[in-house]
């Protein structure tokens, strides 16, 4: 169970108990927890929504890192010589093609609704980590 779901029990659990202890008291307790209940669920909403923001800026952060490495890349394949030119065009049409889908995933990530944060940020991962392995092949396979 992730921490987003053991945060919810929690609020849960202690809306429970507060509502159990002011059982029979006046209306203007019950409006008060009822009060401290919403903004405790509107911070935790917060929290998650930050945190998805955070991860998305990151994983936006991380693209843009790799896009700087294929555009290097690509300026030196003009240098490189003619034989290695078609298997560094090949090889950097499949970068192009992995961080279109790694932009792609980003905006997923970004759309995602709380329910499917979680399923879309490791699909996300993993195709941010496919574009990193790309990249890094691409480098060592070329010297750059």
């Amino acid at each position: 169970m992730n921490r987003s779901r053991y945060g919810a029990m929690a609020a849960a659990l202690a809306l429970l108990l507060t509502l159990a202890q002011t059982a029979g008291t006046d209306e203007t307790s019950k409006d008060r927890v009822a009060r401290e209940t919403r903004e405790a669920i509107e911070a935790f909403e917060d929290y998650a929504v930050e945190k998805k923001r955070e991860a998305v800026e990151e994983a936006r952060r991380i693209v843009e890192e790799l896009d700087a490495r294929i555009d290097l890349m690509e300026m030196q394949m003009d240098l490189a010589k003619e034989e290695v030119k078609q298997e560094m065009r090949e090889r950097f049409d499949r970068l192009k093609e992995k961080r279109r889908a790694a932009r792609q995933k980003i905006e997923e990530l970004q759309d995602s609704s709380e329910t499917v944060w979680e399923e879309v940020k490791r699909r996300a991962r993993e195709t941010l980590d496919e574009l990193y392995r790309a990249v890094q092949e691409t480098r060592e396979k070329f010297g750059s």
